[in-house]
């Protein structure tokens, strides 16, 4: 075709003509024609128009290619027709010929034993005996692995289990090219082959394989497999997983190949046995007497092979500085020396000597031995009834319990199975030798080959009986954990337990909502709102213990006298200023579990760890030198010393001195007992009381650095490394009104931290108008839960927004103090900027319809997509999906996503309405809600929907729903990538 150019004006507003239909003749002016629509047309439905007709015509064009080429592929294969029939002429000729000369051979052959060797009862008559032996040749040579061997330098120190396949007309190796296998494209004939290892050492392995599949080439490892190819044939080994690649491919070079096959020489006659050949030489006798008489006298005892023995090497260097004839040991290391290369040299251990203690090292172990044995309940913990000294091992049939040795053998346990403990001693061990069960008495040997399961013993201070075992069972129906078990205590939000000193009672800080937890044997208890116990030991130690049955928390004696009890922590007191706690963290007297509590007046602490609130980490201003420590009231930030536990209160900000603000190294200290935190220079002081939080570098031509060790955010951007969630993934990230966990909904904050913090480009928002018809970014008419009044007092009366301008809402109201007070000040997000923010930052909005909008306000909303040319960066989601359709008149390519709630029907009614939704330009996406079945999600995505999910709460959900197959997910402030890779 003709290179064709022109300039670019696009001032041509005139429609193109009606289309012409392709032929060979007039391709090249239509495609020079619509060329020149492209660079001239002035509105974007003729350049696309012209657009699409380029495509038809590469599709014409290659159309008219294929014929051309399928015409010229049915000549040639009529061509290779007439060549095989011809071939199989020929060859059905000699067929007839190789036939008649057999017959021949048959007739003429007289010998009845060679006659009949010619048939087989397994495989049926043969013509002539020849026959019968190339089919035995041609099976032993395809089926025994022998003949042909294949060394493989692996490097993987192991003796690992080969699997060999072989395949004809892989990709790459056909004989005509690529695609011109018998069946196109991939390889046929694959099948296992039969074969035998040879370990020569832990990194070689010669594969021993049938002689009928030997090939030439060189071995080569590359992706885990190691290949063999031979023009279309290849043969793939398989050495398990695992490989390091790096060693298997330093072994390349070293690869062989090589064949044995019989060079069709004759045997010769089997020789004469020894007896034989004695009596042809004249003995006499049976075969005893002549083994009898090859018995000799015995002879004198001769010399020592040894030549003589030193206490060392030194010793016999000392003696025979010149060396000597004969063999030499020494006694320190039990070796000998021979005298070679006028050198006294090693030669080695003289004789075996038996293990020394601690001399075997676990890799000389078997893996059984190692592992020894490890036992997995059932559905039914195995229970031990102390009334019929029977163990029953429970299970259910769709969960048995499972007994697994370290050879990776395991056996299923029947549910009924049962054991009778008939050991005669108070405790019993109970044994497993492979096959079955029993008790034997504790201090009976453990068989050979058994291994040891559980140890039952009745013999304690309450003649209580106990299970000790390395899995979970139960006693008569209990929990086996007796009095001293440990249970883990996990502190209230609230704080940490208190302890006062004076009434020696024990506060848990325990509410409803924020309760102190107990955890032990699998199971949760909270403890209740309010729990506060008194310690009545008399002595200066006591226990926390904690009651199975009761769910109830007591101090104890060191010495328990009940059972039914686990052990929390403990005390130790001395006097009315001395407790220390172990087991958990506890605040004696407002200090931290330290011997000198409440000397915090007198002492500074000395060390000290900060936690920043969950997924509110402190702020750095580089430009006001402030620190914003961005605690919450529901999540406070925590500081713990040597010396106590404090709260960080709500709107803690360190400012900086005035020597600060012009230094380039400053610290941030907080005092413990004023509350107050600075931005100090390195040079200042540390005030009494105070700790340093962490250290800031910083300069004129140099990035701002904060040394600590927990994240903070500076000047908007997180110090560590945000894992990125683009604008389009394979699962998309989306986040449900902006970054809401952390920042006021649907603010600007919240949409661009979501990029700075959480790298994703996706946001989501609803549109509601206020009286003055501005389209702004809000879930909600009534604004009472998430607005306050501008000075800060709670909006009581309900407020509906769309009786209000924007300037009222903006001027009277704060849209972020319900957040935080860290965000004062906050305004209403228009459309507009939020159209604005997405170009700025390359975002893709998904923007809900709230309620029907009038022919204006959908006309506003268009009108600003189009000003910011978000038209390809905006979807538009309604639950009522008819409130759509007017939107999509206006711009038909947009994508369109239909909301559903958990309770909504997904039936053949609901698929068949999307469809309406669907033009020829845009993409239909149905957003379920997080409550869905999997059962409905799955059905959405086997539909062919784009899937959404909104809105997942953690990591777990995260993966479910990818492993459901949906394409995005939007949180309220979770890094999707982040759960993906965990």
């Amino acid at each position: 075709m003709a290179t064709v150019s022109g300039s670019v004006n696009y001032e041509d507003s005139t429609p193109i003509p009606k289309q012409q239909e392709y032929t060979p003749s007039n391709i090249e002016p239509i495609a020079i024609e619509l060329a020149k629509f492209i660079r001239t047309k002035m509105y974007g439905t003729d350049v696309r128009e012209s657009l699409a007709r380029w495509i038809e015509i590469m599709l014409a064009v290659q159309t008219y290619i294929n014929y051309d080429e399928t015409a010229f592929k049915v000549d040639m294969q009529n061509q290779q027709d007439s060549v095989k029939d011809r071939q199989t002429q020929v060859e059905g000729t000699m067929s007839d010929v190789v036939d008649q000369f057999k017959a021949v051979i048959s007739n003429v052959t007289k010998d009845s034993e060679v006659a009949l060797a010619r048939d087989s009862v397994r495989f049926g008559d043969y013509t002539v005996l020849d026959d019968r032996l190339e089919y035995i040749e041609s099976w032993l040579a395809a089926h025994v692995p022998a003949g042909f061997h294949v060394s493989i330098k692996h490097n993987q120190n192991r003796q690992p289990k080969v699997v060999v396949h072989y395949y004809e007309y892989a990709i790459g190796t056909e004989t005509h090219g690529f695609g011109t296998g018998p069946y196109g494209l991939g390889e046929t004939s694959t099948q296992t082959i039969s074969c035998t290892v040879d370990y020569l050492d832990d990194d070689t392995a010669v594969i021993n394989l049938p002689l009928a599949y030997a090939l030439t080439g060189i071995v080569t490892y590359k992706a885990g497999y190691w290949y063999l190819i031979d023009g279309y044939k290849t043969l793939r080994f398989d050495l398990g997983d695992g490989i390091d690649d790096a060693k298997a491919t330093a072994g390349n070079g070293s690869n062989e190949t090589s064949t044995n096959a019989n060079g069709g020489g004759y045997a010769g006659d089997l020789g004469l046995s020894s007896y034989q050949i004695a009596v042809k030489n004249g003995f006499s006798g049976n075969v005893s007497q002549w083994l009898a008489s090859l018995v000799g006298p015995k002879g004198d005892k001769g010399d020592s092979a040894v030549s003589g023995t030193f206490a060392n090497l030194a010793a016999l260097k000392n003696a025979y500085p010149n060396g000597k004839t004969g063999i030499f040991v020494t006694a320190d290391n039990g070796h000998k020396y021979i005298w070679a290369n006028n050198v006294w040299t090693d030669a080695g251990v003289y004789q075996a000597t038996g293990f020394a203690d601690g001399s075997i090292t676990a890799a000389k172990l078997d893996t059984a031995v190692m592992a020894g044995i490890k036992l997995m309940p059932g559905k039914v913990l195995p229970n031990y009834d102390t009334a019929t000294k029977i163990w029953s091992w429970g299970g259910a049939s769709e969960r048995q319990a499972a007994i697994f040795m370290g050879d990776n053998k395991y056996t299923l346990i029947p549910p009924d199975t049962t054991v009778v403990n008939n050991a005669t001693s108070v405790a019993a061990k109970l044994i497993y030798d492979g096959s079955s069960f029993q008790f034997i008495n504790w201090n009976s040997r453990t068989p050979t080959g058994s291994y040891l399961v559980a140890i039952i013993n009745n013999q304690d201070v309450e003649q209580t009986t106990t299970v000790t075992a390395d899995f979970p069972c139960t006693i008569d129906g209990r929990l086996n954990y007796d009095y001293y078990s440990e249970a883990t205590f996990i502190a209230s939000l609230n704080g940490l337990p208190a302890y006062d000193l004076d009434t020696k009672t024990l506060d848990f800080q325990s509410t409803d909502n924020q309760p102190a937890i107990i955890k032990f044997g699998g199971k949760k208890y909270n403890i209740p709102s309010g729990t506060v116990i008194t310690n009545s030991v008399g002595s200066y130690a006591a226990i926390l213990v904690f009651n199975i049955d009761t769910q109830t928390l007591s101090f104890v004696a060191r010495t328990i006298s009940l059972s039914r009890q686990v052990v929390v922590g403990s005390v130790m007191t001395s006097g009315p200023n001395y407790a220390v706690f172990n087991g958990f963290d506890c605040v004696v007297n407002g200090s931290l579990n330290q011997l000198d509590c409440g000397n915090l007046s007198k002492m500074t602490p000395e060390t000290i760890k900060f936690y920043p609130c969950v997924n509110n980490y402190p702020m750095y201003d580089s430009n006001k030198q402030t620190f914003d420590f961005n605690s919450q009231k529901s999540n406070p930030a925590t500081i713990i010393s040597n010396k106590g536990f404090y709260l960080v209160p709500v709107g803690t900000i360190a400012q900086p001195t005035t020597a600060a603000l012009s230094n380039y190294r400053k610290k941030v200290v907080y005092n413990l007992k004023t509350n107050v935190a600075k931005v100090q220079t390195y040079a200042e002081m540390v005030p009494p009381y105070s700790v340093i939080i962490c250290t800031i570098l910083s300069g004129a031509n140099q990035k701002t650095e904060i040394i600590s060790d927990f994240p903070v955010i500076v000047d908007g951007i997180p110090t560590e490394t945000v894992r990125q969630n683009p604008k389009k993934a394979n699962i998309t990230a989306i986040l449900h009104r902006g970054y809401s966990d952390k920042y006021p909904e649907e603010s600007e904050l919240a949409y661009i931290q979501s990029i700075k913090e959480l790298g994703t480009y996706n946001w989501e928002g609803d549109i509601m108008f206020t009286s003055d018809n501005v389209p702004v970014m809000l879930h909600d008419a009534f604004i009472n839960n998430f607005a306050r009044y501008a000075d800060g007092t709670e909006v009581t009366e309900t407020t509906d927004m769309r009786k209000l301008t924007l300037e009222e809402l903006n001027t009277n109201y704060d849209f972020g103090l319900a957040k935080g007070e860290q965000f004062v000040g906050t305004k209403l997000l228009t459309f507009d900027r939020f159209c604005q923010l997405a170009k700025q930052y390359d975002a893709y909005v998904h923007v809900e319809f709230k309620y029907p909008y009038t022919t204006e306000q959908i006309s506003i909303l268009h009108d600003t997509v189009i000003k910011w040319h978000m038209q390809d960066s905006i979807a538009w989601q309604a639950f009522q999906r008819d409130m759509l359709k007017p939107m999509i008149e206006l711009e038909p390519r947009a994508q369109i996503e239909l909301l559903v709630h958990a309770t909504d029907m997904l039936d053949d009614a609901f698929y068949e309405d999307a469809k309406t939704y669907v033009t020829s330009s845009n993409r239909v996406c149905i957003s379920l809600d997080s409550r869905c079945t999997d059962e409905q999600i799955s059905d959405a995505v086997q539909h062919g929907y784009y899937v959404i999910i909104w809105v997942a709460y953690n990591a777990n959900d995260i993966k479910r729903f990818a492993n459901l197959g949906v394409s995005a997910i939007m949180t309220n402030g979770l890094n999707v990538a982040d759960a993906l890779f965990e």
